[in-house]
């Protein structure tokens, strides 16, 4: 680990509880199983076929999970835009006939 980030690796609390926690993309549970904001970061790591797939679980769980009706879209737009710019064969009037 870079010398910056060792201070951040472990906290002066007497149970050494780690400030800074390594989270390996690849390594992450099913998409299921993560906040909407990992799944989000996930999605940029899937494979193709996975990211369409994934992508309308992510959607359908931001539009349960978030109150804000402003909030919501801005988020649905930031999956939209990542799967875009993934797949950049798809636009975004295409992914949402995928639907």
């Amino acid at each position: 680990m870079p010398h910056q980030y060792q201070l951040f690796e472990r906290s002066e609390v007497a149970e050494s509880i780690p400030l800074l926690t390594r989270v390996y993309l690849d390594e992450l549970s099913p998409l299921a199983n993560l906040s909407l904001v990992l799944g989000m970061v996930r999605l940029v790591v899937e494979d193709e076929d996975t990211a369409v797939s994934e992508v309308w679980q992510l959607i359908q769980q931001a539009q349960r999970s978030l109150a804000d009706e402003a909030f919501k879209e801005k988020v649905v737009g930031l999956i939209e835009t990542i799967v875009v710019y993934k797949l950049q064969e798809l636009t975004r009037r295409y992914l949402w006939d995928l639907k």
